[in-house]
């Protein structure tokens, strides 16, 4: 019956039948229908279906071949007229492309494809995947910036203080907005771990600012009270939040992985 279709109806039928294997995490399956879904698909919808043959091979933990997918529906893209649909298109692509290059531990590559998305964000899009972006782009420029601080590498590329404290406190505003955003849309996994993300990212500054301290003046380190005050309320918050399922022997991975580490945490201020 589907061979008598004309070729569009062909790759969307086709390309619906992915998007519902993939939802079952059925990954295999889904990408054989995706792959059935191109040979038949207009030039648009080659661009949906590239997107999610990356985010099956992103699923699947194979970023590079991810990657490529993404780029390759990102070039495509490029060609096509604007539209709002091309504008929302755009937006899922350059959020998908800087999860591959952050899994992918390319931080300042993946820093530019979500600067880009955050560009196409508008008031339509859902809540939550507005927290997702704030989130990696925390993430991405706090890594970044952290590894270019690290007293063990060259003058040369290593940050400056002022760019340093610049990058770091970017970082802290993309988490701030990150747990506003999980707060406003009740998601509760999603606004602890931006805390403990906010968290370490003071914990990280703190450390570096000791460093730089000890550069200067040869002597013991100098901490940042206000900090480590701040990281410590984040961590507090947290357990709080938690707090009624401290003594429950039956939570989930997730929410162990939070208490965890809220107490790791504050092992470390400490």
């Amino acid at each position: 019956v589907i061979e008598v279709l004309p070729p569009q109806k062909q790759a969307r039928y086709y390309f619906l039948a992915g998007l519902i294997a993939q939802e079952k995490r059925e990954l295999s399956t889904a990408l054989h229908s995706f792959e059935a879904a191109l040979g038949f698909a207009p030039t648009r919808l080659r661009v949906a279906i590239l997107d999610e043959l990356g985010v099956n091979y992103y699923l699947a933990e194979v970023y590079k071949a991810a990657l490529r997918y993404h780029l390759r529906a990102l070039n495509l893209l490029q060609k096509e007229p604007p539209d709002e649909a091309i504008a929302a298109l755009q937006f899922k692509i350059q959020l998908h492309c800087g999860n591959d290059y952050r899994a992918l531990g390319a931080y300042d590559q993946a820093c530019e494809h979500y600067e880009l998305a955050r560009m196409s964000l508008n008031p339509e899009h859902d809540i939550k995947t507005a927290a997702l972006l704030y989130q990696g782009l925390g993430y991405c420029t706090h890594v970044a910036i952290y590894q270019k601080t690290a007293p063990n590498i060259a003058a040369d590329p290593r940050a400056t203080p002022e760019e340093m404290e610049r990058e770091f406190q970017r970082a802290l505003d993309f988490f701030l907005q990150s747990r506003i955003l999980y707060q406003v849309s009740g998601d509760k996994i999603g606004e602890a771990t931006a805390r403990l993300a906010f968290a370490l990212a003071k914990l990280d500054l703190s450390t570096r600012r000791s460093q730089l301290a000890e550069q200067k003046a040869k002597d013991a380190s100098i901490n940042s009270p206000a900090l480590l005050n701040d990281a410590e309320e984040e961590c507090r918050q947290v357990l709080l939040s938690w707090q009624y399922l401290l003594n429950d022997t039956s939570t989930s991975d997730e929410t162990d992985k939070i208490i965890y580490g809220a107490l790791a945490y504050l092992i470390h201020i400490y």
